[in-house]
C-alpha cells in the first residue's frame, strides 16, 4: 500500500543518513590524524556499499501496454533527435548495433597485446564527438597528454603527425588556428589519466561522470582499475570489477566501453582473434558485457580483423 511504501521509504532515508554520518565521522577522524589516502578509501568504499544497498530494483509489467507504447514513442523521438545510440560511422560496426551504442551498455574491445586496441577506443571516441557526444576517456597506460596527441592526430586526419606532436615538432600558430576552428562551438572531449601512481576505481569515475557529464565513458584499460572493493586476488578483482563497472553504466544511464587484454591459448600463436574465453584473469567481462568486439591481426599484416564475439543488441 502507499503508506507502506512511505513508511519504507522513510525508514531507507534513516538509514541512509544515519550511515552516511558515521561514514564521515570516519574519515574526518582519519584526516585529523594525518592518514588522508585511508579516509578516501573509506569514503569510496562506503559510497559504493551504501549505493548498492539502497539503489531501488526497477520492475515492468510485460501487459501494461500503455507503458511500453509510451517506451516505444520515446526511443523512436530520440532516435530521431540522435540523443538514444551513439553511431561510430563505421558500417561494419554500426550494423551490428542497430540502435547504436546506447545508455546503460557495457561494451568490451578485446585483444592481444600491440593490436591496436587503444588506437580502436580512441578512434570511437573521436567519432563519437563528431556526433555531437562528449566522450570521457580514461587512460590508465598513457599520460593524458599523449592521449590528447593521439586524438588530435586522428582529428586531424593526416595533418598531424603523432610522432612529431609527441616531441613537440608542431607550428604552434597553425596548430592554434587548427584548434580554434576545430573545437569551436563543439562538445568537450575530457581525458582521465592516473598518471601511473594513482588508483582509479568506479567510485572514482562516477565522481568523474557527475563532473563532466559526459554521453559516452572509455575506459583503457580495465586490467588496470581499482575494484571498490579491495583484494589481491587478480580475479576476484577483475569480477567486481566487472560487475561494478556494468552497475555503474546502468544506474547513471550512459554506456561504457573497456579495453580488456586477452590470454593466449597458445602464447606462440598471437594471430588469430582471441574468443570469450580468452579474456584475462576472468571471464565475468564476458558475461556482464552487452557486447564484445576482439580484434586480431594475421602476422605481416597491417589492418586488424575485428569480430562480435557477443553482441545482446543485434546479430553476430
Amino acid at each position: 500500500t502507499g503508506a507502506t511504501k512511505h513508511h519504507l521509504d522513510e525508514l531507507k532515508t534513516e538509514f541512509l543518513n544515519d550511515n552516511v554520518k558515521v561514514m564521515l565521522r570516519s574519515a574526518a577522524t582519519q584526516v585529523q590524524e594525518g592518514d588522508s589516502m585511508s579516509a578516501l578509501d573509506v569514503l569510496m568504499s562506503e559510497t559504493a556499499r551504501l549505493k548498492h544497498i539502497t539503489s531501488t530494483a526497477r520492475d515492468l509489467d510485460v501487459s501494461n501496454v500503455d507503458d511500453a507504447i509510451a517506451y516505444f514513442e520515446n526511443v523512436k523521438r530520440m532516435q530521431e533527435s540522435g540523443t538514444h545510440g551513439i553511431y561510430t560511422g563505421l558500417a561494419g560496426f554500426d550494423n551490428y548495433l542497430p540502435a547504436g551504442i546506447t545508455p546503460g551498455q557495457l561494451g568490451v574491445l578485446l585483444a592481444y597485446p600491440a593490436i591496436g586496441k587503444s588506437w580502436m577506443a580512441l578512434y570511437l571516441a573521436v567519432q563519437a564527438w563528431k556526433n555531437g557526444k562528449s566522450p570521457l576517456i580514461v587512460s590508465l597506460e598513457m599520460t593524458e597528454t599523449e592521449v590528447r596527441n593521439r586524438v588530435f592526430a586522428i582529428i586531424g586526419q593526416g595533418m598531424w603527425s603523432h610522432r612529431k606532436l609527441s616531441r613537440g615538432d608542431v607550428e604552434t600558430d597553425m596548430m592554434k588556428k587548427w584548434m580554434e576552428k576545430t573545437f569551436e562551438g563543439k562538445p568537450s572531449i575530457h581525458i582521465i589519466s592516473n598518471d601511473g601512481i594513482g588508483e582509479v576505481s568506479p567510485s572514482v569515475l562516477r565522481g568523474k561522470i557527475d563532473q563532466y557529464k559526459p554521453d559516452i565513458v572509455f575506459v583503457d584499460y580495465l586490467n588496470l582499475m581499482t575494484s571498490n572493493q579491495r583484494t589481491d586476488n587478480e580475479v576476484v578483482k577483475m569480477k567486481n570489477l566487472s560487475r561494478e563497472l556494468k552497475l555503474l553504466a546502468i544506474s547513471e544511464q550512459i554506456p561504457i566501453v573497456a579495453i580488456s587484454s586477452a590470454t593466449p591459448d597458445d602464447v606462440t600463436d598471437m594471430n588469430s582473434v582471441p574468443t570469450l574465453g580468452q579474456t584475462s584473469w576472468s571471464r565475468q567481462i564476458a558475461y556482464d558485457a552487452d557486447w564484445l568486439l576482439a580484434l586480431g591481426r594475421a602476422a605481416n599484416r597491417d589492418v586488424p580483423e575485428a569480430v562480435f564475439r557477443k553482441n545482446r543488441n543485434g546479430f553476430l
